[in-house]
């Protein structure tokens, strides 16, 4: 196992959207190199991560001579990987995390990964590409779109090739094309969170509310972008405190579906959503406050724009007006927690 260590004088700057999604008390970056894209029959021969210590960027390799080495570049990045409590990665959800997973369960060591809040780029800049105008989401076009200009100009799928050949002549020029390969994945990582400044302030503002269940104050958050509307329902996805001591909650209501799951801090909330035309020909779509007993009382839907008629409150599923769904989804929550639980 080869392990090399950098260190640049500057700092690793955190954006903004990032904070309103997870806490970055202590943040890692990280990418892997591997032999092929399965996870069940290739290995990893290459971990990189960046961190900050002591107001500087620090980046570590972890190499794998030949992949009988996987098990000891694994067990060198579980260690390490211990100290954070936030990753960062592209595409890592999909391909980096779940590769890193079977592999230590191949090698009988517990993936630390679980424990880690996570923020993968390509997700998030998927969820907002109406705010970028770029072509496309691969990580070498973003770092244009930015103005990074990278050193090295190989390929994951050359990595693999080089890594083959150096198995079986150790050339130290290969060695450096594959490690620079991977340096500068992870180095430009952390300028690649620049891209976050074009998203607007307003679509990642965080909607936070407290629920007091007995004795247990619970928070559940989610933002704009948690929210996805068609013809037939909307469905928000978000997050809540995590509580091992209470068990999911299946809640289904005429008005409304509800699933939490406390132990992981996640739920999902689905409404109906109906459908009629106005006497000018619109089609338009609304939902039913009657269902959801909501009071008409309360100020958060009285004198809205959206509001059809009296006890309709009108979704414009192309263009959704998010503001009068905050009040809105801090009832149904708390109306469905409240309700004895339906397992």
């Amino acid at each position: 196992m080869i392990i090399k260590e950098y260190t640049h004088k500057e700092q690793l700057i955190i954006p903004k959207y990032v904070y309103q999604y997870v806490s970055c008390n202590n943040t890692v970056i990280f990418d892997i190199e591997t032999t092929g894209l399965s996870k069940y029959h290739n290995k990893v021969i290459l971990i990189g991560y960046l961190f900050a210590e002591d107001g500087q960027i620090k980046i570590r390799q972890l190499f794998a001579e030949d992949s009988s080495e996987e098990g000891l570049i694994l067990l060198e990045f579980m260690k390490d990987i211990s100290n954070f409590d936030t990753m960062i990665t592209y595409n890592g959800a999909t391909f980096d995390c779940p590769f890193l997973k079977e592999r230590f369960i191949q090698h009988k060591l517990e993936w630390p990964g679980e424990t880690l809040e996570h923020i993968d780029i390509l997700k998030h800049l998927r969820k907002n590409k109406e705010y970028l105008k770029i072509d496309n989401f691969k990580l070498k076009t973003v770092e244009k779109y930015l103005g990074i200009n990278r050193k090295d100009i190989i390929s994951g799928e050359d990595s693999v090739r080089l890594y083959n050949q150096f198995t079986k002549k150790r050339s130290a020029a290969l060695l450096e094309k594959i490690l620079l390969h991977n340096y500068e994945d992870i180095y430009y990582l952390g300028k690649v969170l620049d891209i976050f400044k074009f998203i607007p302030e307003e679509v990642y503002k965080k909607w936070q509310h407290i629920v007091h269940l007995d004795d247990e104050a619970i928070s559940f958050s989610f933002f704009p972008t948690d929210f996805s509307f068609k013809s037939k329902a909307i469905t928000l996805v978000g997050r809540s405190s995590k509580n091992n001591n209470l068990p999911q909650l299946k809640h289904y209501h005429q008005g409304f579906s509800f699933f939490w799951d406390p132990s992981l801090g996640s739920f999902k909330l689905d409404i109906p959503l109906f459908n009629t035309k106005l006497n000018s020909g619109k089609k338009i779509h609304f939902i039913d406050l009657r269902v959801l007993n909501i009071s008409r009382e309360n100020q958060v839907y009285q004198n809205n724009e959206q509001l059809y008629e009296e006890h309709f409150l009108h979704v414009d599923i192309h263009s959704p007006n998010l503001q009068p769904f905050e009040g809105l989804i801090l009832e149904i929550i708390t109306m469905a927690i409240r309700t004895p639980y339906v397992q």
